[in-house]
């Protein structure tokens, strides 16, 4: 969870390459467990990938941001490279130890039979959810994440077996890039609900690199992406999603989504249904998006979008994802340079980021989304990191900056653009699990 944050492509940890040698179709993600250890693999990358770097050359910096706004842009570059190349999909780590992540179920009116809503907190770059493992419950959060389908735990504290616990005998690895688990494979059960409780196949890590300020991934991708994560089966996992459905504890296959933006604050203000959709959460009908048949896009939750500025098209009809685990609106090299040049005074820093004064705001062009069967829309406010985020991000409150950042890569490549969190935070989102289908309403719930 794939996370969730990350623009331009950057070089392979060494980490990854080693892993890679054995786990050739490893899910690969980006999380840090500090800032300092971001930027230490973030040169690394831009060493080692001139092919990546050379399409930032022409930018320059003149300021420095904060070394959170590095973080979460390298993060989301890097993730994007992961999945541009032959691998499987990444998720990133939320921010510090010091946040109160607090989570909790809920049931709400829902359009479909026995649906589950999961309440997720938002960490500003990422929702986790609070998943109970074994018949003692014990409490893990997870980072949500669409763009990978692997479930493991443990990167903080292990897990409490109990008579529930069953080890298979499969070992499992997955390398995030800077990040990695590896371990054990167990059958445990796994509860969204006092209600709805089902035995799923869990990573156990009894070694993880990245992860400190969480416990885990709780992958909600499609399960192909499983494919290579273990050392005897062939087979893919499946997902919690899977799991859910065969045991009839759903009556879909799919999970929907709503996630609401903030100003600064980490709040529960995430929804994760399971099995359905919650029609509480969003306006009118529910449009479908088929997925895309373009390679890779299509391995993920992949779609073909049209996507214009003040109504000139700046990217027609391309290949990306939709990814809960990536923060950022992440766009071609072409489409962003089109982008940048429409906001007046703005400069893109070498850490990624378009950098304008407060004076520019009202010049941002309209964003427009056309998925074929559904049009969205961001305003200028919609698409600028809010004033009482910039501490957070370390940014200076003199300037303004926008949540629109490059890929790092050109147009035609297959996976042309990734459409994260700032967006998602707008529209509500269903993900069928089955078809590959993804769900898109107008939000019914207002955030900052």
């Amino acid at each position: 969870m794939s996370i969730t944050v990350y623009p331009v492509a950057f070089c392979l940890h060494a980490l990854f390459l080693i892993l890679s040698l054995t786990f050739q179709n490893n899910v690969l993600g980006l999380p840090f467990s500090s800032v300092d250890q971001l930027i230490s693999v973030n040169v690394q990358l831009l060493d080692r990938t001139p092919w990546l770097t050379s399409s930032m050359n022409s930018y320059h910096s003149v300021h420095q941001i904060g070394h959170i706004a590095q973080q979460i842009y390298a993060r989301d570059c890097k993730r994007a490279a992961h999945l541009i190349l032959p691998t499987r999909a990444s998720v990133q780590s939320p921010s510090t130890e010091s946040m109160k992540l607090k989570m909790s179920v809920e049931m709400h009116n829902l359009e479909d039979t026995h649906p589950t809503t999961v309440v997720a907190t938002n960490t500003i770059v990422s929702y986790l959810a609070d998943i109970k493992v074994g018949v003692n419950g014990q409490s893990f959060k997870l980072i949500i994440d669409t763009g990978s389908s692997n479930t493991w735990i443990g990167s903080r504290k292990p897990l409490q077996r109990t008579s529930s616990t069953v080890l298979t005998g499969t070992k499992f690895s997955i390398s995030y890039g800077s990040g990695s688990a590896w371990g054990d494979e167990v059958l445990d059960n796994i509860s969204l609900s006092p209600s709805t409780t089902v035995k799923q196949s869990i990573g156990i890590a009894s070694k993880s690199y990245g992860f400190s300020d969480v416990d885990g991934i709780l992958g909600v991708g499609p399960s192909k992406l499983t494919l290579g994560t273990q050392s005897v089966s062939k087979q893919e996992v499946p997902t919690i999603i899977d799991t859910l459905f065969r045991a009839k504890k759903i009556s879909r296959p799919i999970l929907g989504v709503s996630f609401v933006p903030t100003r600064g604050d980490v709040t529960q203000n995430g929804r994760l249904t399971f099995g359905g959709v919650d029609n509480s959460l969003f306006l009118g009908q529910m449009a479908w998006i088929p997925r895309t048949s373009t390679k890779p896009s299509s391995s993920y939750y992949g779609v073909n979008l049209t996507i214009t500025a003040a109504g000139s098209p700046i990217m027609v009809n391309k290949a990306g994802i939709m990814d809960t685990g990536t923060t950022l609106i992440l766009l071609p090299n072409e489409a962003f340079d089109r982008y940048v040049a429409k906001i007046p005074n703005a400069t893109v820093l070498d850490d990624g980021l378009v950098m304008f004064p407060e004076s520019s705001i009202h010049h941002i062009p309209q964003l427009g989304f056309d998925f074929g069967v559904f049009h969205a829309t961001l305003s200028a406010e919609q698409q600028v990191l809010p004033m009482e985020e910039a501490h957070y991000f370390g940014a200076s409150t003199s300037k303004r900056f926008s949540y629109v950042a490059a890929l790092g890569t050109p147009a035609g490549e297959g996976l042309d653009f990734i459409i994260g969190q700032k967006f998602l935070e707008h529209y509500y989102t269903a993900y069928n699990s089955k078809t590959g289908a993804v769900g898109i309403a107008p939000s019914a719930v207002k955030g900052r």
